[in-house]
């Protein structure tokens, strides 16, 4: 049987898999409706490279691959929804911090709907490129780096933190999420904060591979601050042996790309 959903597709949209806590999806969606919308206004002669989208209210907050021409180095921009119609120019989101950031690639909101978080590429080791950046929805210039987790045995930055728990030290983030806390953490912590690993290895040229590797961490918001409760680990889930070998064939999927997520 045949689900009906209107999605928006976007350039740069490889691929949509639910996370491990979503529920089962049918063999087969049906797209029936596709919509389009303007990155720039006035539209220059350049294309609009959208690498992630996360829904808020009546707005969609679209992340650009590389900073948007002509803004001032601004790539997070949102665009107004009327019913199922996007409506209207894009508005670009401000703020220090979010300006400081470079190639996101990630977008999602925390359990609430409260928050906006975005995540870098990490696949270079500078520090525009290994942030990942939060803010209250409505107040970009608000923003703020999430930090490394603070109880590690020795202080280290969370760049290391998370290459520490992939194994390996070049890696590139493709997506992020947040999923509902484990039951014995369901009163100290707000969530688990997800994030699908599209590529890791020595380099981006050497001893690589393309894999499914999903991360998470136990967060906590305090005081509008939103704190690491425990390192990032992997999460287990089963999936073709062979699948790494397969997308590296293909070239660019990954395990959360761009979660354009569906709504009906």
């Amino acid at each position: 049987m045949n689900r009906q959903a209107v999605v928006f597709a976007f350039t740069g949209v490889s691929l949509f898999l639910p996370t491990v806590l979503a529920s089962p999806l049918p063999e087969r969606i049906e797209a029936i409706e596709h919509r389009t919308a303007k990155c720039f206004s006035p539209p220059p002669s350049i294309n609009c490279e959208v690498s992630a989208v996360v829904r808020t209210g009546d707005q969609l907050i679209l992340a650009n691959d590389k900073p948007v021409p002509g803004k001032g180095g601004l790539s997070l921009f949102t665009v107004n929804l009327k019913g199922d119609d996007l409506s209207g120019n894009p508005t670009y989101l401000r703020g220090d911090t979010l300006k400081d950031a470079d190639k996101y690639e990630a977008l999602t909101t925390s359990l609430d709907g409260r928050y906006v978080i975005a995540s870098t590429a990490f696949n270079k080791d500078v520090a525009a490129m290994s942030t990942i950046v939060y803010w209250p929805v409505g107040e970009s210039s608000a923003a703020k780096a999430l930090a490394a987790y603070a109880d590690a045995p020795k202080p280290t930055p969370l760049r290391e933190q998370i290459s520490s728990a992939i194994g390996s030290p070049y890696y590139q983030i493709e997506g992020i999420t947040m999923a509902p806390s484990q039951a014995a953490k369901l009163d100290s912590t707000d969530g688990q904060l997800m994030l699908g690993i599209r590529k890791h290895g020595k380099s981006s040229k050497e001893d690589f591979r393309f894999d499914f590797l999903l991360l998470s961490a136990d967060v906590k918001f305090t005081g509008g601050t939103l704190v690491l409760q425990s390192p990032f680990k992997k999460v287990r889930i089963d999936v073709p042996e062979d699948y790494g070998s397969a997308v590296s064939s293909e070239c660019c999927r990954s395990p959360m790309a761009n979660q354009a997520t569906p709504y009906v």
